[in-house]
């Protein structure tokens, strides 16, 4: 077990957060009810995986800390299990932009409310949104002898993902570009495409002709562009050192009130994102 002493020491934003209390009263907790941090620490004091993964958060609250400051509040939600992943996808995200040269402000203000997140390019001010999306269920199909269980995950259409995006996407602004961020679980990689065709890629734009579903209005003319974000830990094999590792997909919308700005599409191509702009398809 990673001790709690180590990482209130080592990891001094983390301890903002996570102090020493409440790390301890976390681990007495049994593994379903336990934090997804703190259950970092029951693994092995050397465990490469966890020790990685918790310097990955510090990075990102350290690196982030004037972005957090007037956001206290909102970011100390870290703390609740149930609320934990979505606050670090913000975190990610926030950090991802930060890296690409944007300046960007959490919770900025948008019709009846608030966005996650806002990027300026030089005067472009786009929004962006940031939900998060559970991985794959895995089910026990059989057992073959003591040591071995064949597992079958339950695959989600395009309809599922389709209304979240929807949902998620009323709350992005009316009147400047927009861009609709959908963090998800490395287990979900095989649903990229489910989650394309949700947007409307299938029927609407020459890349993806095969039948699919109509996008809503809102989505169509809202969401100016559908990333698709995840990160895992593997391991460097010239080194033999784990690290984090980030795959991103952004695919543009030719169809939005307000497309992304050439500049902005360029960056996130640097970065390394992988870019789908497909031009409108005719039928």
């Amino acid at each position: 077990m990673i001790p709690v002493s180590k990482v209130v020491k080592k990891y001094p934003n983390i301890a903002y957060f996570f102090p020493d209390d409440l790390l301890k009263s976390e681990l007495k907790k049994c593994s379903e009810d336990i934090h997804p941090l703190a259950k970092q620490l029951t693994f092995k004091d050397n465990d490469d995986s966890s020790l990685v993964y918790l310097e990955y958060v510090e990075r990102c609250l350290n690196e982030l800390k004037n972005e957090i400051k007037g956001h206290e509040t909102h970011f100390k939600g870290l703390v609740h299990k149930e609320r934990y992943h979505g606050i670090l996808a913000e975190l990610e995200i926030g950090l991802m932009c930060k890296n690409m040269g944007f300046e960007f402000e959490f919770e900025p203000p948008v019709q009846n409310g608030f966005s996650d997140i806002k990027i300026t390019n030089a005067e472009t001010e786009i929004f962006i949104e940031v939900p998060i999306r559970k991985g794959l269920s895995f089910n026990e199909k059989e057992k073959i002898g003591d040591n071995c269980t064949i597992m079958e995950f339950e695959t989600r259409p395009p309809q599922k993902f389709k209304g979240k995006i929807i949902k998620e996407s009323s709350q992005l602004s009316k009147i400047r570009p927009s861009i609709f961020v959908l963090v998800i679980e490395p287990s979900s990689i095989s649903e990229i495409e489910s989650i394309k065709r949700g947007f409307g890629f299938s029927c609407l734009w020459g890349k993806y002709i095969q039948l699919g579903i109509d996008p809503s209005k809102i989505v169509k003319e809202r969401v100016s562009g559908l990333l698709i974000y995840c990160n895992y830990i593997t391991k460097n094999e010239e080194n033999n050192c784990r690290y984090i590792k980030e795959d991103t997909f952004l695919c543009v919308n030719p169809m939005a009130n307000f497309p992304l700005p050439t500049s902005v599409i360029q960056k996130f191509e640097i970065y390394g994102a992988e870019i789908i702009q497909p031009s409108i398809y005719q039928l």
